[in-house]
């Protein structure tokens, strides 16, 4: 039976920071990027797939719903996974779904307008930390932000705190 042993939300997907220093840390022996519109663009899966063969791990883009009826029939067969997703909804629908994923790391989502930076790379709308609050206490599932296994971690306890709502 596989196991996801890391799931990260990054805008960027697979990128040179996933590649040097996410990898390393989380045991993973597959990359596994979970998003709907690069899974249906060859190119694209072409582009992730040649970035994440630097990392000599196997590497599959796939389709939420891929996601979902590959760990409801055999739990990613034997890979260690790292679960790349580019949206908080995307990870989100994945957990609701059953996939056994015991923490997340929200590691690379520009701040943009509306949103409060948690840390230097990610932003939140406070939409978004109800969501994860929601998806934490339902499923037993540990929200940090975090860039890189270097820095220091910030919980979503914390991170709701810079928001004016009761969670």
């Amino acid at each position: 039976m596989g196991v996801i042993s890391f799931a990260r939300v990054d805008e960027r997907l697979v990128h040179a920071q996933v590649m040097m220093t996410v990898v390393g840390s989380t045991g993973a022996d597959a990359i596994y990027v979970v998003e709907d519109e690069t899974a249906n663009d060859e190119f694209m899966t072409m582009i992730i797939e040649n970035a994440a063969s630097r990392t000599n791990l196997f590497v599959r883009v796939l389709t939420k719903d891929e996601a979902i009826e590959e760990w409801k029939n055999d739990k990613f067969g034997d890979d260690k996974v790292l679960l790349i997703t580019k949206t908080l909804e995307d990870m989100g629908v994945l957990v609701e779904n059953g996939l056994d994923i015991k923490s997340i790391d929200i590691g690379g989502r520009a701040p943009q307008a509306g949103m409060i930076t948690i840390i230097n790379e990610v932003g939140i709308t406070a939409e978004q930390a109800q969501y994860l609050a929601k998806i934490a206490n339902e499923n037993a599932v540990d929200i940090y932000f975090q860039s890189t296994p270097s820095t220091a971690k910030v919980g979503l306890k914390d991170a709701i705190k810079k928001f004016n709502i009761s969670i």
